[in-house]
């Protein structure tokens, strides 16, 4: 995507020097991710769910790394510096490597951001092995995930846990419709997913006041449903945002379009006279939160809509933010629906996307 002709040169507000440098800290944060962050993402989900565990240090693609592999493949993808380039791809391959031989399990629903990493690798390389990797993320969304009574994939199963999480229908539905996109063997039932988690998640768990979604909700067995969290989480609505994008990108229009264009603009009502979204888009006054400022960005540059000054206002607002090329003022982890501590630097989410966002411009 191109815009310098269309919002004032826009490629100035984010040099190619400043872009490479992105990359090299991606590349930095990546290889450093097997230490503390993810013991301490094992604790919080046995925390959570009452001590089973759904993480462990064995599982290289977990979600922060997956968001890490998005931005440096897309940089990759898009050209990104010659020099560079090859560096990008040889850190999330060794990435994906560890992974494979550790028996290349999929664990988790956001085990698929880690899947668009490789359909990229896939389509810069050519190399089979990346789509064989992406053909198993998608088996195991479609035939091995626990879901929901209509068919949607819980976030983290449990026995105390069965909710459907924003975080986990963007993620995998982005997955799946590029997958599909692509040519995957499993395009038909990947598409199903998407589309039916999407539409799931439009009927249960948005309040209708706002145009906002809910972190998630929850289905009861008796059929009554209970949504969660807060309304207007910034990451939860980038991840909508961008599983509906990519959705609508490779599907016929069944109404998720329309629905997405009206999310897209109650999140554009709500953004800073900086060009950036406060962590929660209702708290007018609320701290920054680049990461979804960055994932609300990425999902503007795949609309078919035009966003150009949006798209511009974002990345002006986002560059006060980057320091030495690290993306600063993100958000932490989400601890729970409701559970969101309030500190912010730079972590792999909000790293990772911003990359993504730019490369895409």
């Amino acid at each position: 995507m191109d815009l310098d002709d269309k919002t004032g040169n826009i490629h100035g507000l984010m040099s190619s020097e400043e872009k490479k440098r992105m990359a090299e800290e991606s590349i930095r944060m990546l290889g450093a991710l097997p230490d503390r962050s993810v013991k301490a993402r094992a604790k919080r989900v046995a925390k959570r769910f009452l001590g089973k565990s759904s993480a462990s240090d064995t599982d290289p693609i977990f979600w922060p790394a997956g968001f890490l592999m998005l931005g440096l493949m897309s940089y990759a993808e898009t050209g990104g510096d010659s020099g560079l380039s090859p560096k990008c791809l040889e850190a999330v391959s060794a990435r994906l490597n560890a992974w494979n031989a550790k028996g290349g399990i999929v664990r988790y629903a956001d085990d698929a951001l880690a899947g668009l990493a490789m359909l990229k690798c896939h389509r810069l390389t050519g190399e089979s092995r990346y789509m064989d990797m992406a053909d198993r993320i998608c088996v195991y969304l479609t035939d091995q995930a626990s879901k929901d009574a209509e068919g949607a994939l819980i976030y983290h199963p449990s026995p105390v846990n069965s909710c459907i999480f924003a975080d986990g229908t963007g993620m995998s539905a982005m997955f799946l419709s590029e997958y599909a996109g692509a040519g995957g063997i499993h395009a038909k039932k990947a598409l199903g997913l998407a589309g039916r988690e999407l539409a799931a998640f439009l009927k249960h768990g948005m309040d209708m006041r706002t145009g906002l979604p809910y972190h998630g909700y929850l289905l009861e067995d008796n059929g009554s449903q209970e949504k969660k969290g807060l309304v207007g989480w910034g990451r939860a609505v980038g991840f909508l945002l961008m599983g509906m994008r990519a959705y609508c990108g490779t599907a016929q229009d069944d109404g998720i379009g329309e629905q997405c264009d009206a999310m897209t603009r109650a999140a554009l009502e709500r953004m800073r006279e900086d060009g950036c979204f406060p962590w929660l888009l209702t708290a007018a006054d609320g701290h920054v939160d680049t990461a979804a400022t960055a994932m609300i960005g990425l999902s503007l540059t795949a609309a078919k809509t035009e966003y150009s000054d949006e798209i511009s206002r974002i990345a002006s607002g986002l560059k006060r933010f980057l320091k030495e090329g690290t993306m600063t003022e993100a958000l932490a982890e989400c601890v729970d629906f409701g559970e969101h501590p309030q500190r912010y630097g730079p972590y792999p989410w909000g790293q990772g996307a911003a990359l993504a966002f730019y490369s895409a411009i």
